[in-house]
């Protein structure tokens, strides 16, 4: 017996919690307290998040890994040389190494335990992470995404969607304004993938 295809058309059709997904990109304590407005930031996804338990959605947080500095290699050393403004590779110090104050969520989030922590060293949350699996098996078709870090994270994360989570439709719509029931993300747009 073949089943009926349903097909996405709207942002209603993609924001419900058998479809969609949130992902909280990269709220860690040490990347917060560098941003001037992260508290700012902070209370605009307590907001996303709270909407998102209250709807029932699926809800995976990342975070930022530093490998330990003989394990750094060239992208990682020239990544932290930027972030902390030095030219001597030698002065580097990985800022987020695992079981660090700044490398765990902010405590304000509190994860549940119904909820996925994964870790990455790249910049897309998809980049050697299981997003992409857990998303497709949860039979989910978009994502929406909060956090830190729009143009190096969040960014390269929905366009590495479009390349390759399987089933995806090929392009992200950048929706401006409102999101459903008036929410808004925090830098004021709602990203949608699906």
């Amino acid at each position: 017996m073949a089943t009926k295809l349903e097909i996405g058309r709207t942002l209603e059709d993609f924001c419900r919690p058998d479809r969609m997904a949130l992902v909280v990109y990269d709220m860690q304590v040490g990347i917060t307290s560098q941003v001037k407005n992260g508290a700012a930031i902070l209370a605009e996804v307590l907001k996303v998040l709270a909407a998102a338990r209250a709807g029932g959605f699926p809800v995976i947080f990342l975070r930022h890994l530093s490998m330990p500095k003989p394990l750094m290699g060239a992208f990682q050393t020239r990544q932290a040389m930027t972030w902390q403004r030095t030219d001597d590779p030698d002065a580097v110090h990985p800022w987020f190494l695992r079981g660090t104050p700044g490398f765990e969520l902010v405590p304000e989030l509190q994860p549940r335990a119904d909820e996925a922590i994964l870790d990455k060293i790249t910049f897309s949350a998809f980049e050697g992470t299981p997003l992409a699996m857990i998303l497709r098996d949860l039979g989910l078709t978009s994502f929406a995404i909060c956090g830190i870090a729009t143009e190096i994270g969040i960014d390269p994360t929905v366009r590495h969607a479009n390349r390759s989570w399987p089933g995806a439709r090929r392009r992200a719509r950048r929706l401006r304004g409102r999101a459903p029931r008036g929410r808004r993300t925090v830098d004021g747009q709602h990203r949608l993938h699906g």
